[in-house]
Formats: C-alpha cells, structure tokens, sequence
C-alpha cells in the first residue's frame, strides 16, 4: 500500500514536522478503509470508523463522506474548531491567536518556514499556546512517558489555523442511514459537550445514540483506566451490534 501522506509525527516521516492537516489525516482514514477492504480476514461490508478528540471530529466526516463505512463512533469530538478555540482562550487570547495566525501565514508566503507554537502549557497567561489549559501539558506528558515517547510539545502554527477552520456540520446532513454513536463527557470544557450536543441533533439518522459519561472531563477518558475501560465497552457494544 502507497501512504498518500506522511504523518509528520513521532517515528513516521514528512515535514514540516508537528505538522497537522486534518484534511490529510481524513484522506489517511480513506487509505486505511482501502487497505482494509483488499484484506482477505477483513469482511468489506463490515468496516467502521472510531475517533477520539480531534479524530473524533474525523470519524464523523468520514462515515459521512465514505459510503463503505457501516458505523460510526465518535468520542468527545472537536466539532467546531473556531467556536472552541474562541471559548478556549477568551477574548484578549483570542486576538493574540489570530495576530499570530496572521503574522505566521505572511512569513511563511515571504520565507516557505513554518512558525512553531507550544501545543500546551502550564503558563498559558504568559506564553500562546494551541490549547491554553493548566492541565493539558501534564496530560500529554504522561502519555509522553507511556505511549507516546517521541511526542514534542509544539505543533506549525498552521496547524492551529487549520483547526481554527474545522467544521464537522456542513457534512453531518449525509449520514442518513448510517449508525452515529456519539460518547460525551458531561463536564468537558476542552472540546464543549453542548456543540457536542448540537452536532449530535444535526446528524439526519434514526439509528444514533448519545451516550453521556457522568462525572467526567474530556481529560479524565485519557488519564483513568477505568473511565478509558468503561467509554470503550460502550463503542465495543455498537461495534458488535450495528456491524
């Protein structure tokens, strides 16, 4: 199979590094379904799509963009980039992001060099960062430590611009008869349980659940096993019941 794209991340190649296109990594979903289905152990008319966070955003373009998957879970998603970068870092943060944004993209028309910001921080009032809260930085670097060990805490600006422009509803209007379960966390402020909501009431199929964890922020699926357990035997028990 020929990679369409290189991830730019960790032990893959591709620059510029920390590079992130959503647009690519739906492309990079399409290749894998393709893969998939050229496999003799895998039943082509049997193929979902899961994503979490930002891929979870992904999983619902494309269930509604690829007509061979079957099902689709997605769990905490980012659904409305802008929305939540405008909420993430208020008002005078905001301005600061979008002069940054701005300054980037004439230096890298004038240079070709990408400008690099942090992912996160635990300093966010000090220093500009993609996602601007205190707990996010010792997330990612406990998953640094545990699964991720070439994860770098910086990402193009232009990854930020291009999350700034994502926007799952103009495609939630074509799933129609495909399965939608959507798993939320009821005090996630990161990527916002109520346009979380809205996107779920978009989504035309009858065949959908919601499914709310109580107790929950969209960090804590990540850090405790057995809330990460729990969030995935509700996706398990879709999976096996719509596929």
């Amino acid at each position: 199979m020929a990679a369409r794209h290189k991830s730019c991340f960790g032990g893959s190649g591709g620059e510029p590094r920390q590079h992130l296109e959503p647009h690519r990594q739906i492309a990079d979903y399409r290749d894998a379904i393709s893969y998939a289905e050229s496999l003799d152990v895998v039943d082509a008319d049997r193929i979902g799509v899961w994503g979490i966070s930002y891929s979870g955003g992904h999983s619902l373009i494309v269930g509604a963009l690829d007509p061979r998957v079957k099902v689709v879970v997605s769990v905490v998603p980012v659904v409305d980039g802008l929305e939540t970068m405008r909420r993430a870092h208020g008002t005078m943060g905001f301005r600061r992001l979008t002069k940054a944004v701005l300054d980037s993209g004439r230096e890298l028309w004038a240079t070709g060099e990408y400008d690099y910001m942090k992912h996160s921080s635990t300093t966010p009032s000090e220093e500009l960062c993609t996602w601007p809260f205190p707990g996010s930085a010792p997330l990612f670097q406990m998953l640094k430590e545990t699964e991720a060990p070439f994860y770098e805490n910086r990402n193009t600006v232009a990854s930020t611009e291009m999350l700034m422009e994502y926007f799952v509803e103009p495609h939630l209007r074509q799933l129609v008869d495909t399965p939608v379960l959507m798993v939320l966390a009821d005090s996630d402020d990161f990527t916002w349980s109520d346009l979380e909501v809205e996107a779920f009431n978009r989504v035309p199929t009858p065949v959908k659940k919601l499914h709310v964890m109580t107790g929950n922020d969209h960090h804590q699926l990540y850090q405790e096993p057995q809330r990460t357990a729990l969030a995935a035997h509700v996706c398990r028990d879709w999976f096996a019941e719509h596929l």
